[in-house]
């Protein structure tokens, strides 16, 4: 059975954006709750990195998966 030149390069992008996720959601958790109620600047802008690291490796991983479903077909 030989495999679809797609497939490696697919995995390492998933497995990176994987990773990213990963990184983000600690990062997310890390952080103390009287640390995410203030409502500093510093702290609003802190939270949108957050959210940033969390939304950037879930819509590369969804377009991985929408790409690769159509290769397939």
């Amino acid at each position: 059975m030989e495999l679809s030149p797609w497939v490696f390069p697919t995995l390492f992008w998933i497995g990176i954006a994987l990773l990213s996720f990963v990184e983000g959601l600690l990062i997310f958790l890390t952080i103390s709750p009287r640390d995410r109620d203030q409502s500093t600047q510093e702290s609003a802008t802190r939270a949108s990195t957050e959210l940033l690291w969390l939304m950037i490796p879930l819509a590369l991983l969804l377009t991985l998966v929408i790409v690769s479903l159509k290769t397939i077909r």
